[in-house]
């Protein structure tokens, strides 16, 4: 209890009663801010100083006073009652009761929970005025904390704030006279006559010549929400120039004060010296922790990270949807994103204060809204930023001349973000841009010109990054309603790596998009006539069944769709160009369908499709589609009991790819083709061979990000380390390779792969984990339908 009680005793000042005392020390100091040890000696009884009653130590004086002068508010330690009472009576004063407070309330009072995750920005205004900057213009878009920030900042770092207040609309704005008269009699002056008198008391105020405020530091001063006061290229408006003449007072190197502007816009008056600070939102765990402090339920979830990041951080859409969520969903963050994911502005503060920004744009800058309401065309998600190109192209009614400016009328009002002269719109913004561009004739004409630059802008498939972005212009045909198009973008033919022609639609398989190209496919290939267009869809859609779907049929019906049409098709006259591409479409078929066949273990299915390849081949007169073939019937031979065909193929392919060496790849070979041609050597016994093949599909499936004919290649080279007896560096490229098709969800490959794995642990004795790999190859061939698949299996277990 004497513990608790004596800690009680402890009492600090508060700000009225250090107001009080403050300027009695003053009066009793006139020039200059005095020590400790100096305001100690003045509380000396004696008849220098009657009022004194007891002597005070200077290290009393420093606890009492030194939170409030040195900004050291968190080592508050509080001193006895009696002391303070003793300062004020050696001042003159009287202590009053709310002069004073607990010392523990004080430490124990909560932070301010709204004002959270700014500790970066902080620092980094400190660094800007401890390099001498004397008006800080901190720049973003509406809602993103700039007037939190810059409150906050003030009142920590400056004992005396004046405020500078810009009305919400340019008609309202206050005369800049009429507001430094105010804030001079703030500060203990008389106003002069004349604005330019008014301005130099200001300075020599601001300079030291007398008092900078009534505690002797510098002043903090706030002009807050400035554009309204700017014009379309950020210069102060004529019925309001003279705050220019205020602003360079403020700037002056010899002044003792910090001045810190917020604006939605740049301010960009050359006379003028500042440093303008850009804003971000606030950090994911700054939103989670304001949500936990209003009692919100779960924040750490994808929909908690989905939220903030379609808000970019702004710190208004927190304060409003936070409210929101305790209101109207009990704290739940993942039913409110289940409920407004498609309406972002849902609320309607949220889209009032997007309007506003909106609105003003439209009404300064024409073309700078017309370029913003069209960058709400782009997707922003595969490909998450557009480069400055994806800008010019969208400016077709501007002079190339005024292009960049147009974009830097944006930038300067916060409404894109940019980095390296890559753009992009935070999805609110986007969600207002697209509001508005897709009731005007601009929507068609922005979506061809944005999917004519993302087609031009891919020569070469050569990454995944190529790939996403040729895909970009798909999406804009698609919301042009435009489905011919569509399918055109993934039917387009660029070089790859090795200088091989390929569609897009086989990139994307070929890189593990399979899920994706699935949807692009199927978005378009039933609103087209039957034509060359739908035929080779259906081609490559039956390709991407074969790698990835539950159910190989899929792909088998897939392709007999596209054959099918490309004979129907054919029956009409056609040029030779457009009859060989027809021709193809049917070849590629039927060679989809003899590969499934082998996956199904279905080879003598898979042998007759690909002897009917072989068939339309011979009137082509080009031996790379026939020996495009011969990989699998080589293969098919072998398993048919063929051995000596398969090993005469197998021989001629072996000794074809050895001429063409380590860096070419034409049309007839591919990773996929060179790993059944190692598989056919490995059943051969040519070991070394098979090797040699397998590493090479490795080397050129990691050179071209084939990913699935890796993962092939390494569940084929483990089968060859476990006939070696080096089951840990087999166990470890199964490992690798289940992982990757199981993320890109190739259920084919993943099967085998599971197999393949299971016969590794057998040879090693595992029961327990050869089983569990045996029985995942089952499952998987179960739902494929696959019934000699799951024999083969079963046999290898011992279960048939």
């Amino acid at each position: 209890m004497a513990g608790s009680s004596r800690r009680e005793r402890g009492r600090i000042l508060t700000q009225t009663g250090f107001d009080r005392i403050w300027r009695a020390v003053r009066l009793r100091f006139p020039d200059d801010r005095p020590s400790y040890a100096a305001i100690a000696r003045c509380t000396e009884p004696g008849a220098a100083n009657a009022s004194a009653v007891e002597y005070i130590t200077a290290e009393t004086i420093s606890r009492i006073l030194r939170p409030w002068l040195d900004a050291q508010r968190d080592a508050v330690r509080g001193v006895d009652q009696r002391s303070l009472e003793h300062l004020f009576c050696a001042f003159g004063l009287t202590l009053q009761d709310d002069d004073h407070q607990s010392a523990q309330i004080a430490e124990d009072a909560p932070a301010d929970p709204n004002f959270v995750g700014r500790e970066e920005a902080i620092a980094d205004l400190d660094g800007l005025v401890s390099r001498g900057f004397r008006i800080i213009v901190i720049q973003a878009r509406a809602g993103i904390g700039k007037t939190t920030l810059a409150r906050n900042y003030l009142q920590q770092k400056f004992t005396s704030v004046l405020e500078f207040p810009i009305a919400k609309a340019t008609k309202d704005i206050a005369p800049v006279e009429a507001l430094l008269e105010e804030k001079l009699r703030q500060l203990g002056e008389e106003p002069g006559r004349e604005f330019f008198v008014s301005l130099d008391r200001l300075k020599r105020r601001l300079q030291g010549d007398s008092q900078s405020d009534s505690y002797g530091n510098r002043l903090g001063i706030l002009i807050d929400n400035l554009e309204p006061a700017l014009d379309p290229d950020g210069r102060f408006i004529d019925p309001h120039r003279r705050y220019v003449e205020l602003l360079n007072v403020l700037a002056d190197p010899a002044v003792k004060s910090t001045t810190l502007i917020t604006s939605r816009e740049r301010l960009h008056e050359y006379m003028v010296s500042v440093q303008h600070y850009p804003l971000r939102g606030l950090d994911l765990p700054a939103w989670e922790k304001v949500f936990q402090h209003r009692g919100l339920r779960r924040v750490d979830t994808p929909a908690m990270q989905a939220l903030h990041r379609a808000h970019g951080g702004n710190a208004k859409s927190m304060d409003l949807i936070g409210s929101n969520i305790v209101e109207d969903f009990g704290g739940d963050v993942d039913a409110y994103w289940q409920a407004n994911q498609a309406n972002l502005l849902s609320q309607c503060e949220l889209e009032d204060q997007v309007n506003q920004q909106f609105n003003r744009l439209q009404e300064l800058s024409p073309d700078a809204y017309n370029l913003l309401c069209r960058m709400g065309c782009y997707r922003y998600q595969d490909v998450p930023t557009v480069p400055i190109e994806g800008l010019f192209c969208l400016l077709w009614d501007v002079p190339e001349a005024r292009h960049r400016r147009v974009i830097r009328a944006l930038q300067d009002r916060s409404l894109v973000e940019c980095e390296r002269e890559r753009y992009w719109l935070h999805p609110a913004i986007r969600a207002q841009a697209i509001d508005r561009l897709v009731s005007t004739p601009d929507y068609p004409t922005a979506h061809r010109h944005a999917a004519e630059f993302w087609t031009d802008r891919v020569a070469a498939i050569t990454t995944q990054d190529d790939v996403q972005t040729a895909l970009e212009a798909y999406y804009h045909y698609i919301d042009m309603g435009d489905h011919e198009a569509a399918a055109d973008v993934i039917i387009q033919k660029r070089p790859n790596r090795w200088g091989t022609n390929e569609s897009l639609g086989r990139s994307l398989y070929k890189r593990g998009l399979l899920r994706q190209a699935v949807e692009v496919i199927l978005a378009v290939v039933d609103r087209l006539p039957d034509s060359y267009r739908r035929a080779k869809l259906y081609g490559i859609l039956g390709a991407v069944y074969y790698y990835s779907s539950d159910n190989i049929r899929e792909a088998v019906s897939s392709c007999q769709k596209a054959r099918a049409i490309a004979q129907s098709v054919l029956q009409a006259p056609q040029n030779d160009d457009d009859a060989l591409r027809l021709r193809l479409v049917e070849i590629n078929a039927l060679l989809t369908i003899g590969i499934c066949h082998i996956a199904l273990g279905e080879y003598d299915e898979g042998i007759e499709a690909h002897r009917q390849v072989e068939q339309l081949c011979q009137p082509l007169q080009d031996d790379r589609f026939l020996k495009s073939v011969w990989f699998y019937i080589a293969y098919l031979n072998l398993r048919l009991g063929n051995l000596k065909e398969a090993r005469r193929l197998a021989d001629q392919l072996y000794a074809a790819v050895n001429q063409l060496g380590d860096r070419q790849m034409p049309s007839w070979v591919t990773e996929y083709r060179l790993f059944f041609l190692g598989l056919t050597y490995r059943e051969l016994g040519e070991i070394q061979r098979s090797r040699l093949l397998y590493q090479r599909v490795l080397d050129f499936g990691e050179q071209s990000a084939y990913g699935q004919a890796t993962s092939k290649a390494l569940y084929g080279m483990a089968a060859l380390d476990t006939e070696e007896g080096d089951h840990d560096l087999a166990l470890r490229k199964h490992a690798a390779s289940v992982q990757y098709l199981q993320d890109i969800g190739a259920k084919y490959d993943l099967a085998e792969a599971y197999y393949q794995q299971g016969l590794t642990y057998q040879a090693m004795g595992d029961t327990a984990r050869s089983t569990a790999s045996f029985q995942a190859a089952i499952a998987l061939f179960l739902k494929m339908e696959a019934p000699k698949q799951v024999e083969k299996v079963k046999r290898a277990i011992g279960d048939a």
